[in-house]
């Protein structure tokens, strides 16, 4: 399946694979944030964390750095770093 995907379809799975990690995360991140890293980490933060784009490695090392389950921290691990391998090689096997 995957091996039949075009470079465009590959890319459209992050919009799914980003709704997955929201409903991961969303509804136990800022209490769990404000458990573990501060009491006064707020939706702000959260927002900023994910805009900058640092939420997978975030989210990991948080889990190791806590000794505790981040959310979020599954989906980028199972779901977007491995579609990111596979958009990268997309075009690599285009080419050869």
């Amino acid at each position: 399946m995957i091996d039949n995907l075009t470079f465009t379809q590959a890319v459209w799975l992050f919009c799914p694979a980003f709704v997955l990690h929201l409903l991961e995360e969303w509804p136990r991140f800022t209490g769990w944030a404000r458990l573990h890293a501060s009491a006064r980490f707020t939706q702000r933060d959260y927002n900023v964390i994910h805009a900058a784009g640092i939420g997978a490695l975030f989210h990991v090392a948080a889990s190791v750095l806590t000794r505790s389950y981040c959310p979020g921290a599954i989906t980028p691990v199972a779901i977007h770093l491995p579609l990111f391998a596979v958009i990268t090689a997309l075009p690599c096997r285009k080419v050869s």
